[in-house]
């Protein structure tokens, strides 16, 4: 059952499965396109909207709701509107997750602020921002229309400043363009200076297809041969995720965002806790390459993320065993998890993220 669209001319688009990223299986678009025209942008492409479907409004169960996904989430052409919808999700018990370029001026501080800060009593709001580059030319280049880099530091400041958890995420990194690594550095340092509590990062879409308009242009060309190369392309990036990770952790900073967590006493809680360790499993294994362990905890996760009964249930009852895509070792963490609040592995991943134990090591963490 759906709660109705609360204003008739935004587009609402639900996902198959839950994002594991931004935490939303349902997203928010005022605007039918965006008001920047950064270069690597692929939205307007097709393949952009894959599995992506038209919802009629929003669900009943509380859910966190994303907006950026394809469009500017503060965009001035809608900002009034934004600011009803914030509201209205407020009012019905949603939490938000929120991706943005923008820098606050006082139309923004005066009308979404405002509505913001009612979610942090609840811890129902999140905000990261985008931050690839801190050099003026490549940002011009790269991202044009969009405020300047020092602009979105202020952005993270002051939404920190008044107590909403904020991240950035640095994201395209492009090897050959923004993948020097002394400038990624002093952009997680000059974030976490401004209240950033987590970073993502992640490369460039690297199909031909989606990315057309990017390698037949400016400054896309200039790396276009590296994107064909895939040998020498993946190992850059392996090279940039080592280095990134290792920063992150050395400023203490996360890797994901936290989960919005509604009631405690919904009897589905034990399931999305379980399910935020699994993907999150998956997601560090995706960092160190290791795409069987990351498949294994991303399927284990999508399967407790969609469950109709509580997973403690289905545990005592002894009916976990019969869903295909958990296998004993992940059942055991599972069942640690549900026991104890907590997995040993994932607490170990969170302190020694540069290491990359087999799964045969669980038992002797």
């Amino acid at each position: 059952m759906h709660l109705k669209n609360p204003v008739p001319q935004i587009q609402i688009y639900s996902l198959k499965n839950i994002d594991y990223w931004y935490w939303c299986r349902y997203y928010i678009e005022t605007q039918q396109t965006c008001c920047y025209k950064c270069s690597y942008c692929n939205t307007q492409n097709p393949l952009a909207t894959e599995g992506l479907y038209n919802s009629r409004g929003l669900p009943e169960k509380k859910e966190t709701i994303g907006f950026g996904l394809l469009n500017e989430p503060l965009d001035r052409r809608s900002i009034f509107l934004t600011a009803e919808i914030f509201k209205t999700l407020y009012e019905h018990g949603y939490g938000l997750n929120i991706l943005t370029k923008s820098d606050i001026d006082e139309t923004i501080e005066e009308l979404v602020l405002s509505n913001l800060t009612q979610f942090i009593k609840s811890d129902r709001v999140r905000v990261t921002v985008t931050l690839i580059t801190l050099k003026q030319k490549l940002h011009s280049i790269l991202e044009e229309g969009t405020p300047e880099p020092e602009k979105r530091l202020q952005t993270l400041k002051k939404l920190s400043s008044v107590g909403i958890p904020t991240g950035v995420a640095i994201t395209p990194i492009i090897p050959g363009l923004n993948d020097d690594i002394d400038e990624i550095e002093e952009m997680i340092r000059k974030a976490a200076e401004n209240g950033a509590k987590w970073v993502l990062f992640s490369g460039l879409a690297s199909d031909h297809y989606s990315m057309k308009h990017f390698f037949e242009a400016e400054p896309g060309k200039r790396v276009a041969n590296l994107f064909n190369d895939k040998d020498r392309l993946e190992k850059r990036y392996r090279e940039i995720k080592q280095r990134v990770i290792k920063l992150i952790t050395e400023m203490g900073l996360h890797i994901r965002i936290p989960r919005i967590v509604f009631t405690p006493q919904d009897p589905f809680h034990m399931n999305y806790r379980v399910s935020e360790i699994l993907f999150n499993l998956s997601y560090i294994y995706e960092l160190h390459g290791e795409w069987f362990k990351m498949g294994m905890f991303r399927r284990a996760g999508a399967i407790i993320e969609n469950l109709t009964k509580p997973i403690k249930r289905l545990v005592l009852e002894g009916d976990l065993e019969y869903y295909r895509g958990i296998n004993p070792d992940v059942e055991s963490i599972i069942r640690e998890v549900i026991y104890t609040g907590d997995s040993k592995l994932y607490s170990y991943y969170l302190k020694n993220i540069t290491v990359s134990p087999g799964l045969a090591e669980i038992n002797n963490l």
